[in-house]
């Protein structure tokens, strides 16, 4: 499988070395795999359509993602004691989401931060059930946590079939998510790298605006989700570009679902400021 990340060459443009005879630093370019942009459009597309269906079946899809996560998190990120990890986090999905997907009156997300603590609880228990000397420990419990912070972000969403507007705004910022996935392409052309991030926001905010007017949604909230959850899943997916490991099919999954489920809360709050 080829690289994730490419470095421009280390000869200057004008063809001849500098004259220190020292190489110009490398200049990183962005590629990210096909599967990353994939798997976002997939992770995005099932949150939105269930999103309509209804609450349990949005928390089945939740679920299934804070699941592929928790499958490859710990591989992506290279932490020690992975499948303690990965256990860690499996019981930390099931615990937000069955917490927000139990609650059927309002507030859907008031016990939503006690099923976080305790996933931050079992992080320390499961450090202290290692057997390997505890090497990188400090890194393991931050690993660990994020990721946990990343799914209840996307358990968040489980609420919205209850709020008003709240289905078509999932599926306006879903929209903006998905837009910004495909935009990331165009950092396979060097010179278009440092307009992926723009030219993706103001698409976004364009998909989003016109799935909100689908639904009947004003364009102000419309326009603010997509501006901001294409800009968030973009960064989530450049960041975790850098790894070496998103060289390997699993990583590039971890890297879409992350992107998608992180800006769960953004639609909440999005939510919540213009409709109350």
């Amino acid at each position: 499988m080829r690289s994730v990340t490419e470095s421009a060459s280390p000869v200057p443009s004008s063809g001849h070395p500098s004259p220190t005879g020292d190489s110009a630093p490398a200049t990183p370019v962005l590629l990210l795999p096909l599967l990353v942009a994939v798997s976002t459009v997939v992770a995005a597309g099932l949150l939105a359509v269930t999103g309509h269906a209804s609450a349990d079946l949005l928390a089945v899809a939740v679920a299934l993602a804070g699941a592929v996560l928790s499958w490859g998190w710990p591989g992506t990120l290279s932490v020690p004691s992975p499948r303690g990890s990965t256990a860690v986090l499996l019981l930390g999905t099931a615990a937000v989401v069955l917490t927000v997907a139990l609650e059927s009156e309002p507030p859907y997300l008031e016990l939503l931060p006690v099923a976080m603590a305790g996933g931050v609880l079992a992080c320390f228990v499961h450090q202290l059930a290692r057997r390997d000397g505890r090497p990188r420990l400090v890194e393991s419990i931050a690993s660990t946590v994020t990721g946990l912070a990343v799914i209840a972000s996307g358990a968040c969403t489980i609420a919205l079939p209850h709020l008003e507007d709240g289905p078509w705004l999932l599926t306006a910022g879903m929209a903006a998510v998905a837009v910004s996935a495909v935009v990331d392409l165009l950092g396979r052309w060097p010179a278009l790298l440092v307009w992926s991030l723009p030219i993706g926001m103001v698409l976004g905010a364009a998909a989003a605006v016109a799935a909100g007017q689908a639904g009947g949604v004003d364009w102000p909230p419309a326009l603010v989700l997509g501006v901001a959850g294409a800009g968030v899943s973009h960064a989530v997916r450049r960041v975790l570009s850098v790894l070496p490991t998103l060289a390997g099919a699993r990583p590039q999954l971890v890297s879409g679902t992350a992107s998608v489920l992180l800006t769960g809360v953004l639609v909440v709050v999005v939510q919540r400021a213009f409709a109350g």
